[in-house]
């Protein structure tokens, strides 16, 4: 992998406080502020997807989204546009230029929390369907119980299953990457129990999960065979 990066004035960091025993709702707050980044700053690099993956408000504008998108389909975490800086704290407000910046997005992660707040439906599947009415073409919902993927008009399904929740941070990011990474050759659902997969794996252990491939082709493989034998007992 290599890594591109630019001088910036501090490293964007927030520190997570979870207040629910399935760590679903957290308050955020910030720790530093690294700036927005600018299109001189964009390596000249060719991709097949672009993820934007950015943590805090003003980091990514609707310029530089729509910029991204002229290069490759992009993958956009809202994360990065409904988390503002008020003092010391970071608070969700609606991302004012959605409608406008969604026409630009391949594929778009929200978690539960999100989802809510932006389309103001507690039922996820409709959650789904009114984001994508505004322009992308998959829709990504993580919460505390798994993943749901909204692609072409389907909903799947998977389930995350940690043993423990002590690297619940990074949840999201591991399981948009996962799953964007695994789109580009596999379908929508297989890619969605891919992504599952590994999140559940990353949950168990801090920090960025660093895994091994095998350990998640026998969690799939044994999802697989419970899925088969739920069907055989129908």
């Amino acid at each position: 992998m290599t890594v591109f990066a630019t001088p910036a004035p501090a490293t964007s960091g927030i520190e997570n406080i979870y207040n629910s025993a399935d760590m679903e709702r957290r308050i955020c707050k910030p720790i530093a502020f690294a700036g927005p980044f600018s299109p001189e700053e964009l390596p000249d690099v060719t991709s097949r997807v672009i993820l934007i993956a950015s943590i805090i408000a003003g980091e990514v504008d609707l310029p530089l989204v729509k910029t991204l998108a002229k290069r490759a389909p992009v993958g956009l975490d809202v994360q990065g546009f409904v988390r503002v800086r008020e003092g010391d704290d970071l608070v969700f407000h609606p991302w004012e230029d959605m409608a406008e910046g969604l026409k630009s997005v391949t594929y778009l992660k929200v978690d539960r929390a999100e989802a809510e707040m932006l389309t103001g439906e507690t039922d996820l599947r409709l959650a789904a369907q009114q984001l994508a009415n505004y322009g992308p073409r998959e829709i990504v919902i993580t919460q505390s119980a798994g993943v749901m993927v909204y692609a072409e008009g389907a909903l799947y399904e998977a389930p995350f299953t940690p043993r423990s929740l002590i690297g619940r941070t990074g949840r999201g990011d591991t399981c948009f990457a996962s799953y964007v990474g695994y789109r580009l050759n596999h379908t929508a659902e297989e890619a969605c129990r891919f992504a599952a997969a590994v999140t559940t794996l990353k949950q168990e252990r801090p920090g960025p999960w660093d895994g091994e491939l095998d350990a998640v082709k026998a969690l799939l493989a044994t999802r697989a065979a419970t899925r088969a034998a739920t069907r055989a007992g129908h």
